[in-house]
């Protein structure tokens, strides 16, 4: 099965960090790049849902706007489309708060501490 990982954050380092991790522990998988919600979410409705898998990788905070906004309009999509779809948070400062926030969205399957380090791509790539 062919991956996409659609990540999401305003940091343009912690950008080129994950993509260099990405490509060096799985060449195979393609990744897009945002650096804003609406350009990210806009993205993604365009998308035709296939066989393929979509990981997004959401940063909590992307100036001006939190991920939860991301998630509000996600999260209306038709379910047969969010199914196709993995989102991971991510943040370089966790707050419990915000982990347990994360929580109340049937979307999110987990948190991460920035940067993405590889045991986690593990977990998101060679889960299925």
């Amino acid at each position: 099965m062919t991956n996409t990982i659609i990540i999401v954050d305003d940091d343009g380092l912690d950008n080129f960090i994950t993509n260099k991790l990405i490509n060096a522990k799985y060449p195979q998988t393609t990744t897009i790049s945002f650096q804003s919600i609406s350009k990210a979410l806009d993205f993604v409705k365009q998308l035709e849902v296939t066989s393929e898998k979509y990981i997004l990788l959401l940063d909590l905070y992307i100036a001006p706007d939190w991920a939860w906004d991301f998630l509000e309009v996600f999260e209306q999509l038709p379910v047969s489309f969010q199914a196709a779809f993995e989102v991971y948070m991510m943040t370089s400062s966790p707050e419990q708060k915000n982990i347990d926030k994360a929580k109340h969205y049937k979307t999110v399957k987990d948190f991460f501490k920035k940067p993405i380090r590889e045991e986690q791509l593990y977990l998101m790539l060679d889960n299925d």
